[in-house]
């Protein structure tokens, strides 16, 4: 949990970064153990705090003899992977695989909606301004129709074609 830290690319003083991981992790152990913040602690004593400079620095002692980078580096991090690279290739290949079927699927896909799109052309293509005509006339309506629906008002032209209606269909 310690070295999970959020650390910058890196300083020209490594002995620097050192101390400011190990103040990161005073830091992070006093607030999720003690709910304390003792940051402050690094530099001088508050007359109330529970942590004095004393305290901290024993604290400090404790996280510079751990090592999460290797003496003498700028790395503020050690990069040991979880898993190894056979795990991680298995990994990439099986998401190549899927990506590649699911690729695969979408293109089916479209062209399926494209095909059933063709093929509902011929049939509708041709009606297509008897249903804008039948929306204009719906639009259109007289006032004491106004409150049909689209369906009562369609079936009663078919029923009881109006006089403004085409009666050539």
């Amino acid at each position: 949990m310690l070295a999970f830290g959020s650390w910058g690319p890196g300083d020209s003083d490594a002995e620097k970064m050192h101390t400011d991981m190990v103040d990161d992790m005073i830091n992070v152990t006093a607030r999720a153990f003690l709910g304390l913040t003792v940051t402050c602690a690094r530099c001088h004593d508050h007359k109330f705090d529970p942590i004095s400079q004393a305290d901290y620095y024993a604290l400090a002692g404790i996280f510079f003899s751990t090592e999460i980078a290797a003496p003498g580096t700028s790395a503020p991090w050690v990069e040991t992977p979880l898993v190894n690279k056979r795990a991680i290739e298995r990994y990439n290949h099986r998401e190549n695989v899927r990506k590649e079927s699911l690729k695969a699927k979408q293109t089916q896909l479209r062209e399926f909606r494209d095909r059933a799109y063709r093929s509902l052309l011929p049939t509708y293509l041709p009606e297509t301004a008897r249903y804008l005509n039948a929306t204009w006339r719906y639009v259109g309506r007289p006032a004491e129709e106004e409150k049909l629906s689209g369906d009562e008002f369609a079936r009663r032209q078919i029923s009881n074609p109006l006089p403004y209606q085409d009666k050539t269909r």
